[in-house]
């Protein structure tokens, strides 16, 4: 879900996370649970393209400011 918010293909999340296309794949669908080093890879190029994941009382995450866009 994050991926699409992102329009962010799996194969260039793989890419860019330094990860197969088919560990992302697999972790989609529920086949595998990934790594801690995958995992944390894929969070990073998440958070590099503006998402951020909070832990309150509603976990998940949300869009943040567009890059380069100052505070």
């Amino acid at each position: 879900m994050a991926r699409a918010a992102l329009q962010l293909g799996s194969r260039e999340l793989a890419k860019r996370a330094g990860i197969s296309p088919t560990t992302v794949g697999l972790f989609e669908r529920g086949k595998r649970s990934p790594t801690l080093d995958s995992l944390l890879a894929i969070q990073r190029v998440f958070e590099a393209e503006g998402l951020i994941f909070v832990n309150d009382d509603q976990p998940g995450v949300r869009i943040g400011r567009y890059k380069g866009e100052s505070a």
